[in-house]
């Protein structure tokens, strides 16, 4: 006996059971046939278990009461057919499906009242949500953070994490536990974002990045995000493969035009009239024509010659743009600059230079390191001469840039009106069931929570056998060649049209990128098909620098040099600890981002999960890359090969045949039948491809012949 319960709108059957439930009437003779699959095999890059089922209802009483006479155009009904209905299909007291039902039309003739409903499973609605939702909609709140010295430094130690503006607020939170003040979801990896980082190959070599915001750039994590999107969606998911600790290992970058960036001050005109010569003086600044983030009420005090640290935000030092021209007497000079820290008692002291009239004072290089990091702290930037005799002036309209931060990373504005941030939530998770192949089935003991796994996983899992050989009409099993196969697959990655390296390196054989992937496979007289993941750009990474080699790291560069910051397409990669730099070798900001012992470590992200290159590494691009220098090597388990080679070679193989046999299935089977189980008739394994299960009836299954390859 079929059975169809439907429960009011914003109930479903695992909150409330079958209280207030409804058996609704459905016509003697109207067929339920419930036609499920898995996996069409057909369309490579769509796998999800969906079922959706149109049927029509009687107005009968129960009905009518049910829809509360919708149809009655006078009088006022409760029911929304904009919202969705959970029902429950049962079979001999047996849930054979459950999901949702929609009202679509709503039809009387001759004065008898019919309902037109379709019935959907939970992904096809998972999909439909997502589809209308934006990254922009989720709410970033509980992991806003500032951008400064202190943050980034800690973000790159695993052990500390990247403070946050408030601590987590609620248990649940994906972020962190209840009353955590910093969070492992957002990194700062090392990352070539433009082309001004230059290297110095003195004393081992260094990486010298002008200003912080050209090598540290927040990234979110992957897990993060999915799991937000499903929540807020009102589901869960269950999947080994996803909350592993290697996919818990991918960020996404979250860089925009809007995105932050350091906040530069200056001030201007320093005194032309006082000489500098070999006791340790301050530099003496007036702020006439000083920028309006200066603030000199607060920052610069023109009696002392004194910087004052008033608010939360931290120093980073003299940015290497500073233009101080100097006016030397007597020929050329060794000239000498430190920071002293006079509340705490902090010096900093810079290497020796020789200058020359009209050399400017401050140039890149020569270590402008940061000293200040709480409010009340007072810095004095000091000179003096190396050796008695010696002495200098500055030239006038000079100037100098400091770098101060005050910014705070609220997701919330980076990602609103960025192409990111308007991504559908769909499309971005989508851009995972591409990559690996996964595949989406709904939980039978409850339709809100989905079971995801790659493809070939799952079907590993599969671990019962069903003889159904007494159950076939062995006469009659049809034999046929999958249909609709392509001539050629092309697996790449979307293209982003503003990246110097896609401009530069996007040869389809370029061994260096490895844009796209095209198995060896020729059907005749088909056409091909692009399995694109969208919205994942490939990325390119590089140790950047021979002298430098373990600085392994992605360079994503806009076309535009004169550009810092851009809207670049999504990126994801894998987060691969920190890295410590052999002795001789360090990175810093050439503005003073720094403590001089902070210097020899990176948090490395890259499109592979480890580096040197191994056997066993594993890549995120379809083909085989080949990674020069340090530690290079051929990538041989790329996305491809691990996740969708054995299905080409299935799908693709002479053998590979679809059996159709007629199936004399009742409840009991259809609710203890999976998909990933295989099937067994008369001594021969077959894999499960599609069930067209009729109540009471002789049913259809679509069986695929199973080789070992």
């Amino acid at each position: 006996m079929i059975q169809l319960i439907a429960y009011p709108q914003g109930t479903n059957f695992n909150a409330g059971g079958y209280i207030d439930s409804t058996i609704l009437d459905l016509y003697d003779n109207e067929p339920i046939p419930l036609v499920l699959n898995a996996d069409d095999f057909t369309n490579v890059a769509e796998n999800t278990a969906s079922y959706s089922r149109p049927m029509k209802l009687p107005g009968t009483k129960i009905n009518n009461k049910f829809f509360t006479f919708i149809y009655d155009v006078v009088s006022d009904s409760n029911f929304n057919p904009h919202l969705k209905t959970s029902i429950v299909l049962k079979d001999n007291s047996i849930n054979i499906f459950e999901g949702y039902m929609q009202l679509n039309d709503i039809l009387i003739k001759d004065d008898v009242i019919s309902y037109d409903i379709t019935l959907y499973s939970e992904v096809v609605q998972l999909k439909d949500i997502l589809s209308d939702k934006l990254i922009s909609d989720i709410d970033f709140y509980e992991i806003a953070t500032n951008y400064d010295k202190n943050v980034i430094y800690d973000a790159i130690d695993v052990t500390i994490g990247t403070k946050l503006n408030l601590p987590i607020s609620t248990s649940d939170s994906f972020a962190g536990a209840l009353g955590d003040t910093h969070t492992s979801v957002i990194r700062y990896p090392i990352t070539k974002w433009n082309t001004n980082p230059t290297v110095n190959s003195g004393g081992g070599g260094s990486w010298i990045i002008p200003e912080a915001w050209d090598g540290y750039r927040p990234w979110i994590n992957c897990l993060y995000i999915i799991n937000r999107i499903f929540r807020d969606a009102g589901y869960s998911f269950t999947s080994t493969f996803m909350n592993s600790p290697a996919f818990n290992k991918l960020y996404n970058d979250v860089n925009t035009e809007t995105g932050v960036a350091e906040v530069d001050i200056y001030c201007t005109n320093p005194n032309t009239t006082k000489v500098y010569d070999n006791t340790w003086r301050r530099l003496e600044y007036n702020t006439a024509n000083a920028s309006s983030n200066f603030n000199p009420a607060n920052y610069y005090d023109t009696t002392l010659f004194q910087f004052n640290n008033y608010s939360a935000a931290n120093f980073f030092g003299v940015l290497p743009d500073s233009m101080i021209p100097l006016v030397i007497v007597g020929g050329a000079i060794q000239i000498q600059m430190r920071f002293t820290n006079t509340t705490t008692g902090q010096v900093w002291t810079d290497t020796a230079v020789t200058k020359s009239n009209g050399d400017i004072l401050f140039e890149a290089g020569m270590g402008f390191f940061g000293v200040s990091g709480a409010p009340g702290e007072i810095i004095v930037q000091e000179v003096r001469t190396i050796g008695a005799g010696q002495t200098f002036k500055v030239a006038a309209n000079a100037e100098t840039n400091w770098s101060n931060t005050t910014d705070v990373i609220d997701f919330n504005n980076i990602l609103v009106n960025s192409d990111k941030g308007n991504l559908s939530q769909w499309d971005y998770f989508k851009g995972f069931i591409d990559m690996y192949k996964l595949i989406i089935i709904q939980d039978t003991d409850n339709p809100t929570n989905l079971i995801i796994e790659p493809y070939i996983n799952w079907v590993d899992a599969g671990l019962n056998t069903h003889d159904l050989t007494n159950k076939v009409d062995i006469k009659e099993i049809k034999y046929n060649p999958i249909a609709g196969l392509n001539k050629r697959l092309i697996f790449r990655n979307v293209e982003d049209s503003d990246d110097w390296i896609t401009l530069n390196h996007n040869h389809p054989n370029d061994w260096k990128y490895a844009y796209n992937f095209i198995p060896n496979i020729e059907i005749f007289d088909k056409e091909e098909e692009i399995i694109q993941v969208n919205p994942f750009a490939a990325t390119y990474c590089k140790p950047l620098a021979d002298v430098i080699p373990q600085i392994f790291a992605p360079c994503i560069v806009n076309n535009d040099t004169n550009l810092t910051t851009w809207n670049n397409v999504f990126r994801v990669l894998y987060d691969n600890g920190n890295v410590t730099i052999p002795a001789g070798g360090r990175v810093y900001v050439s503005s003073g981002m720094w403590p001089v012992n902070n210097r020899y470590i990176y948090n490395q992200f890259a499109s592979v999960n480890s580096y040197p290159i191994t056997s066993t590494t594993d890549g995120l691009n379809f083909g085989l890359v080949h990674y020069h220098g340090w530690g290079g090597g051929t990538v041989l388990n790329s996305l491809y090969t691990v996740y969708y080679s054995r299905y080409i070679d299935e799908l693709y193989h002479k053998d590979t045949k679809i059996a159709t046999i007629l199936v004399n299935l009742n409840s009991s089977d259809i609710s203890k039948i999976k998909f990933n189980d295989k099937v067994l008739i008369k001594n021969k394994k077959y894999r499960i491809r599609k069930i067209e299960y009729r109540p009471g009836a002789i049913s259809k299954m679509e069986l695929l012949t199973i080789k070992d390859l």
